[in-house]
């Protein structure tokens, strides 16, 4: 598979920032692909924030985890009902985080959950 690195800036937007929070006023989408349907927003976590999170992340990293369906019944994996468990074949790392962890993570989760048109229940 190629991979494809898009620049913010090909896209021609500099968003209006609050200074006080760094945040765009504004947010732009633009879908780059129809299907499946790709969306790119430009500038949607600001520097502030991706260091905060990378910060928050930091400390709580750990091996990814796999659904595990040679211990369930063909309803329980229709379901998603797996164990998750540890494979020597899965490379990543993970980090999770609480809902609304801090004040900063609280508002990324709004500002997802809003360009998502979802309602706050949906983030439980």
């Amino acid at each position: 598979p190629q991979t494809v690195v898009i620049d913010p800036r090909s896209f021609g937007v500099e968003p209006e920032v609050d200074e006080a929070t760094g945040i765009p006023k504004q947010l732009q989408a633009f879908v780059i692909l129809g299907d499946p349907k790709i969306t790119v927003v430009p500038n949607f976590f600001s520097e502030a924030e991706c260091v905060h999170l990378q910060e928050l992340a930091e400390a709580s990293w750990m091996p990814s985890l796999v659904g595990d369906n040679n211990k369930c019944t063909m309803e329980d994996y229709d379901r998603g009902s797996l164990e998750n468990i540890l494979a020597p074949t899965r490379t990543s790392w993970s980090c999770m985080m609480r809902y609304a962890q801090d004040s900063v993570v609280e508002r990324l989760e709004h500002r997802l959950l809003s360009i998502g048109c979802l309602p706050m229940e949906k983030r439980l």
